[in-house]
């Protein structure tokens, strides 16, 4: 995949994951036949109602644009991806909306924040 980040370009090899901080004009370029999960939403509601021991760590998950390559072997990764295609599976069962969905989302971003955490990304 191809990011831009406030004009620069980055190039990544799949699985990876871009996580941006509000206001960091972005696109995305992706080869044909990809497949992925693109999650958007506000970290204002992400971090509404956590405890300090669990919003500071997600705070610091936003802190900056970051992009990391993912080994697909690591069983952190393979969690990950569960709870990606979890999410996938609720979101395409409820288009009405369900809490699962902002739960799910949610504990995809915790764990994306620990795998990040124990081998860092590297900011853009």
């Amino acid at each position: 995949m191809r990011v831009s980040l406030d004009e620069q370009m980055r190039t990544l090899e799949a699985p990876a994951c871009v996580v941006l901080p509000p206001n960091v004009v972005h696109a995305f370029r992706f080869a044909p036949g990809t497949r992925g999960w693109v999650l958007t939403f506000s970290p204002r509601q992400l971090l509404e109602g956590e405890t300090a021991a669990t919003a500071g760590p997600l705070e610091a998950l936003f802190a900056q644009p970051m992009l990391a390559g993912l080994a697909p072997d690591d069983a952190a990764v393979q969690r990950l991806s569960a709870v990606w295609r979890a999410l996938g599976t609720e979101f395409d069962a409820a288009p009405g909306g369900s809490p699962a969905v902002s739960w799910l989302a949610r504990t995809a971003v915790w764990q994306l924040g620990q795998l990040l955490h124990r081998a860092p990304a590297r900011p853009s």
